[in-house]
């Protein structure tokens, strides 16, 4: 049985930790219409905590509050701090393999050590066979989150065989963002492919 996701509805501060466009990434996106989608609704403000690749320096938008070198140790300490010291009322974090520093990652158990606020944590990719260190990292992460939100009822099952908590898991599917249909021919037309 899984857990329901509850939030208590005063909580309009939100922090992300992720990826977040123009870096070249699917979770970057995702983040990004996450908030777009947010944003429609009264009274929610967004910080957003950028995981950079080493070196690499992007010119995000105002939303973008503090930034990770991800394999840097110490940026996750320091990200943390920032957000006990914010008004940051809670923190999503978007979880992938190959997103934050360290074996499998575990960086990112230096931010949730420190971390005080309440945090969600979305398991983008949950796979049946993962490493010992893998599922170490897993549950670290799971056992310091709120409640974590996975994108398939499968994944719910993979954890469970691996011996990886999941009573604080709720099903979200992933979706995709709303697209506007339109008709073939105009577009064709424009693209210089008329009467294909």
């Amino acid at each position: 049985m899984t857990q329901k996701l509850v939030l208590n509805s005063d909580a309009k501060r939100i922090g992300y930790l992720s990826t977040y466009p123009p870096r070249e990434c699917g979770i970057a996106n995702f983040t990004k219409d996450l908030i777009d989608a947010i944003s429609e609704l009264d009274g929610f403000k967004h910080s957003i905590i950028a995981i950079n690749e080493k070196g690499a320096i992007y010119d995000y938008d105002r939303r973008v509050k503090w930034v990770i070198d991800r394999d840097d140790a110490e940026d996750y300490v320091k990200a943390a701090e920032y957000v006990n010291s914010s008004n940051i009322q809670l923190v999503v974090i978007q979880h992938e393999f190959g997103l934050y520093g360290g074996d499998y990652g575990e960086h990112l158990k230096l931010f949730l050590e420190n971390v005080k606020k309440p945090v969600i944590t979305t398991l983008h990719t949950v796979q049946p066979d993962f490493d010992k260190k893998a599922i170490e990292v897993l549950k670290y992460i799971i056992e310091r989150s709120e409640s974590v939100i996975v994108i398939a009822h499968a994944a719910i099952d993979m954890l469970k065989k691996q011996g990886i908590p999941y009573k604080k898991c709720v099903v979200i599917p992933h979706g995709c963002p709303s697209v506007d249909c339109t008709k073939g021919k105009s577009i064709k037309e424009s693209l210089g492919l008329k009467g294909r």
